[in-house]
């Protein structure tokens, strides 16, 4: 089960990151105009905040989280150093209770240089679902069905 969980998330991050990825090179190829690079891929980013990932954007040394929560931060900061490309990588900071799932892009931009995106999912409702059901097959059940095996039951 965890494997399974493992690769939809992976589907799920590299699917995500080919939108925003597509979303910043169209912004890209337009002039700013007084526009700021950074704030469009934060706005972009604020769209992948509504489908529960988390992205880290880096820019000549100034790393932001988005959303900007404790947890983001401090998850940052364990990806500044990290080796991350377009295969998943599961993070774990430390004194984190669980990891992340990331994936990074870097992007080039005519008129403000190289930005580093990282997105980002959390690992805690992973990490629960497989406890919740490694806990109901030691409980004697299927680990699905709330602990009835209902072909031993007569149903």
């Amino acid at each position: 089960m965890q494997a399974e969980l493992e690769a939809r998330n992976d589907l799920f991050l590299q699917h995500e990151m080919v939108e925003f990825v597509d979303s910043a090179q169209a912004l890209a190829g337009q002039p700013l105009g007084g526009r700021s690079a950074g704030r469009d891929l934060r706005d972009e980013a604020r769209v992948h905040e509504e489908t529960g990932l988390f992205v880290v954007i880096q820019h000549k040394g100034v790393i932001h989280s988005l959303p900007d929560k404790l947890e983001t931060r401090r998850f940052a900061e364990a990806l500044g150093a990290a080796d991350l490309d377009v295969t998943p990588r599961t993070i774990r900071p430390v004194g984190a209770p669980f990891g992340i799932r990331a994936v990074r892009r870097i992007l080039k931009f005519p008129e403000s240089g190289t930005w580093t995106l990282d997105l980002c999912l959390t690992l805690d409702e992973t990490v629960r679902t497989v406890a919740n059901f490694r806990r109901r097959l030691a409980e004697g059940g299927d680990g699905i069905s709330g602990g009835r095996r209902p072909w031993r039951d007569g149903c």
